[in-house]
């Protein structure tokens, strides 16, 4: 019997869904931001190149972080490392909003974002070698 057939086999999640309202700016922020630095999640893997507006031969290096929370170390590190290419993955909707306000504010392009299980993106959309660095600061689920 295989992982998917048993029926008490459980998919591991890599976070627990926190309650919590959206404020008007962290709303306008995904609103404004989404259509500009979101990455819709697909069972496919992410072209960087295209997603960065760069072309084949840009060898950035390129940081995936996971669970970026509120996103205020994230906007630093693009903010200060303009030359590198960001990947952030959360999937609690008020923190992306506000990191897309944030970046939105400080006029970013070295950062996308997505909203999803970071597991599942890892699975299928992150092409091996593909990156530099993957971070994880403070990961969740904890006990709230």
């Amino acid at each position: 019997m295989s992982q998917e057939t048993d029926p008490h086999h459980r998919r591991i999640r890599s976070f627990v869904l926190r309650a919590g309202r959206m404020t008007g700016a962290q709303q306008r922020g995904f609103d404004q931001g989404w259509p500009t630095w979101g990455i819709d999640y697909y069972a496919e893997l992410l072209d960087f190149d295209t997603i960065f507006g760069g072309s084949s031969d840009r060898k950035a290096e390129r940081v995936l972080e996971i669970g970026f929370g509120m996103g205020q170390s994230l906007v630093e590190m693009a903010a200060a490392f303009p030359d590198k290419q960001y990947l952030g993955i959360e999937v609690h909707r008020p923190g992306v909003g506000k990191l897309l306000h944030d970046v939105n504010e400080r006029g970013l392009e070295n950062l996308r974002v997505m909203c999803h299980d970071a597991v599942e993106v890892l699975e299928n959309c992150i092409a091996a070698h593909s990156l530099h660095r993957v971070q994880i600061y403070f990961p969740d689920p904890w006990h709230k």
